[in-house]
Order: C-alpha cells, then sequence, then structure tokens
C-alpha cells in the first residue's frame, strides 16, 4: 500500500496548502500523510509517534492503563489533538530503542540501554533487549486497533557512531538483518499475530495470574488453529495451557488464561504461542520476576511507602497525581505538581538513615534546575546535590554518604509549561 507523506513532525499550515495543490495530479487518488499538521481530507491519514521511551524511565508496565489510542490523556502519541476531524491513525514511529550496526546505542537511545542492562552490557544482549522491547510495543498497538496502521522506523537508515536513529541490518550489502529483530519483531508483525497482554514486571509467591491472549487476524480470510501458553523458568516448562482459537477475518479474539506462579523466588517468562497446520509458530513474550526480600529491597530502595507531602499536587479532569504516587512503588501512577516555580515532594525515612543515592523518574514534565534535599527533622534543609540543566528521564543521582530523616527534590525550575512531575522518587543507603 503506498500513501503520499507531505512532512514530518512539524506542526505548519503550508503542507496543507501543498497537498490541495498536488492532489490532483495523482490519477490513483491515493491518500496524504500530512505528519502532524491536520488531514486535507477525509481519507488522509493522521501521523503518531508514541516515543515512550523517550523517556528512559518508561516502563512496559504503564502500558497496563493505557488503551491503545495514541494521543488520549495520560496516552502517548504526537500531536492527536490536531486530529480534530478524527481522521485515521498511523503510528509511523514508535521505538526509541536504536541500535548501531555494531550493537552500541545511538545519542538518543544510550540511557534506556544503561536503565536496563547497565554500562557494561554486550551488543548481543543490548540487540536482544532491543528486538523483544520494539515487538512488544507493536503487539500493543495491533492488539488493539484504534490505529489504522502501525509501521516501524525505520527499514532502510543509516548507523554511524554520532548518528541519532539506524536501522536493523548487519550488513547493508547483502541486506542482512540482525536475527533477533527478524525473530521477534518478524512475529509482532506477522499476519496473523499475538500479544499477551500481561504487562507486570513482579509477582507473588504462589498467586495465579489473569492473562488475556489477544489474537489478531489481519487476513481477508477466517483463521484457526490453537494459542498454548506455557510459563516457563530459565527456559524450563513450569505449566503449559492450550485453547482452540477461531478469529474472522480482520479481527481479534480474547482467550483467558489462569497461571498459577510456583512458590520459587527466581526470573520467570511467558510464552504465547499460534499454532495452525501448515504455519510456522509465532510467539508472544513477558518476563516478569518473583524477588527475594534482599532483591525487593534492593530494587525499591528505603522510600517505598513511607509518608510524604509536597508543596501542592493538581488534579487534571478525573485523573489527581498526589504525591503518595510518586513513592508507591508503580511505575504507573506519578505526583505532578501545580504549574508554577517553586516546588518540592519530600519522603519521610521513619528515622535517621545512611543514604547516598536518589532515582528521579521523571514524567514528561521535569525540573530543569532542582536541588536534592536532606533533613533530620522536616524543617532544617541542606543541599547534597543541585543542577541548572537538567534535562527529564531517568536521574540517577549520587552523594557522598550522609544521615537523613528527610529527603526532598526541591525544583526551582521547570522544563515544560506544566508542573514537576514523578513516577517514582527513590533513596537508597
Amino acid at each position: 500500500m503506498v500513501i503520499w507523506d507531505a512532512q514530518n513532525e512539524s506542526v505548519t499550515t503550508e503542507t496543507g496548502k501543498a497537498i490541495k495543490a498536488l492532489r490532483h495530479l495523482d490519477l490513483s487518488n491515493r491518500p496524504w500523510d500530512n505528519g502532524y499538521g491536520q488531514p486535507q481530507s477525509p481519507g488522509d491519514s493522521y501521523e503518531a509517534h508514541p516515543y515512550a521511551f523517550g523517556n528512559p524511565a518508561f516502563q512496559l508496565s504503564q502500558f497496563a492503563k493505557f488503551t491503545g489510542a495514541p494521543g488520549q490523556p495520560g496516552q502517548l502519541g504526537g500531536n492527536v489533538f490536531l486530529n480534530t476531524a478524527k481522521n485515521p491513525v498511523i503510528i509511523n514511529e514508535y521505538g526509541w530503542l536504536w541500535l548501531n550496526r555494531d550493537g552500541t546505542p545511538t545519542t538518543l537511545s544510550k540511557k534506556v540501554y544503561e536503565r536496563f542492562l547497565g554500562p557494561n552490557a554486550t551488543p548481543d544482549q543490548r540487540r536482544d533487549l532491543y528486538a523483544r522491547l520494539l515487538a512488544a510495543k507493536t503487539e500493543f498497538w495491533r492488539a488493539h486497533r484504534q490505529v489504522a496502521g502501525v509501521l516501524h522506523f525505520c527499514g532502510l537508515g543509516y548507523s554511524r557512531a554520532d548518528g541519532q536513529t539506524s536501522d536493523h541490518f548487519l550488513d547493508i550489502e547483502s541486506l542482512a538483518l540482525e536475527p533477533h529483530f527478524r525473530t521477534f519483531v518478524g512475529d509482532a508483525f506477522s499476519p496473523v499475530g499475538l500479544m499477551v497482554d500481561y504487562w507486570a514486571e513482579e509477582a507473588t509467591l504462589g498467586e495465579t495470574l489473569h492473562v488475556p491472549v489477544v489474537v489478531m487476524n489481519d487476513l481477508a480470510i477466517e483463521w484457526q488453529g490453537s494459542v498454548r501458553l506455557q510459563l516457563l523458568n530459565s527456559g524450563q516448562s513450569v505449566s503449559e495451557q492450550a485453547q482452540p482459537c477461531r478469529v474472522a477475518a480482520l479481527g481479534t479474539q480474547t482467550l483467558e488464561f489462569q497461571v498459577k506462579v510456583p512458590d520459587q523466588t527466581g526470573r520467570y517468562q511467558l510464552v504465547g504461542e499460534l499454532a495452525a497446520p501448515g504455519q510456522h509458530p509465532v510467539r508472544s513474550l513477558r518476563d516478569f520476576a518473583i524477588l527475594t526480600e534482599a532483591e525487593r529491597r534492593a530494587k525499591d530502595g528505603l522510600a517505598k511507602g513511607k509518608p510524604v507531602k509536597a508543596s501542592s499536587s493538581v488534579t487534571v479532569g478525573s485523573e489527581h497525581y498526589p504525591a503518595k504516587d510518586a513513592v508507591d512503588g508503580n511505575p504507573a501512577t506519578r505526583w505532578s505538581s501545580e504549574f508554577s516555580d517553586p516546588q518540592w515532594v519530600a519522603v519521610d525515612l521513619g528515622s535517621p538513615t545512611k543514604i547516598s543515592r536518589v532515582e528521579l523518574s521523571w514524567e514528561g514534565a521535569f525540573g530543569k534546575a532542582f536541588a536534592i534535599q536532606v533533613s533530620l527533622d522536616g524543617t532544617t534543609w541542606k543541599d547534597v546535590y543541585r543542577t541548572e540543566s537538567g534535562h527529564g528521564g531517568l536521574d540517577t543521582i549520587r552523594f557522598a554518604p550522609v544521615e537523613a530523616r528527610w529527603v526532598r527534590m526541591y525544583g526551582t525550575k521547570r522544563g515544560t509549561p506544566f508542573g514537576y512531575s514523578l513516577w517514582e522518587f527513590k533513596v537508597f543507603p
């Protein structure tokens, strides 16, 4: 399918004028895409770029609260508010996980890989993570059927040490695709695909997981087969179940599975698989963990669930963003201040404790200038860190060990017209 694309990531009326002037020259009357500009005809598309990992602190678990309609309040996408006529939306870019052909991150994706894998990951580890995250995002946008199409950026581009994006080829002359990408993203774009609709990163010992599996059929004929769901631990099968499935042409079908989690800590994986006679199996993967108490403390830090107060919090429509959501351990909830300076959020650790690190997981509304301050009484504060050049995303702030009962982020200059907003505020020894 071929359409015309007038521009990329700009908001202007000029390209709309050009589309009107040129449309009659195409005797096939193909649709036009006007990027972030207003579509010019009912058959034209609107373009969304839901770059979730543009914020390195984003976690797949946040997808659990999204409906799959980019641009809705609290969700992800381009400037869909310009799409006043509600034209069909094409997701044209959504990864932000680029790797160069040698497996090194690009200038835009370095922080994402450092957050997930640390600074010493191998190229193969990064390639595997890239392909699996991109496959999960592809499944999400496909399965919810709120968009007219999902188009991955980019098929053939470039690779250079100072580049921002890249493609997925190991060898450009032979057009050899990176194997992880071919496997995982290939499955995600399969004409009949599936999505394991489970996004939590942790489970509890012995609990029963409710796991919907959505099967998407983008063929013009009915599909019949079976769906198998496995629970793996270190690659070994813990449990397995299957259900027959029939999906109408161009339709979806959701199957419900109940999965009992073992009474044993470790790293687990849910693997959904489509099977039909004469067809290559198609898979969808989700990873989660059951942590030991020591692992949980190391991951959550000292602030989780502790008393917290803030200079302000806001309500937007029916959504409230209270201070407690910054320390609730849920990456899909957040605190947001009023849209003014200064603002702060402070957590009470309960007793004087030696600390040396703070992690701020910013939402899009971040602090440009802010300080990390500590106090023994919640009244007298001392700076342990200060910056005038905050950039949002995931801030890992280290300082000399200091004894504190209270720890706060004190913002003096916002990085956006909105307030200060944190998905998570973590404190570590």
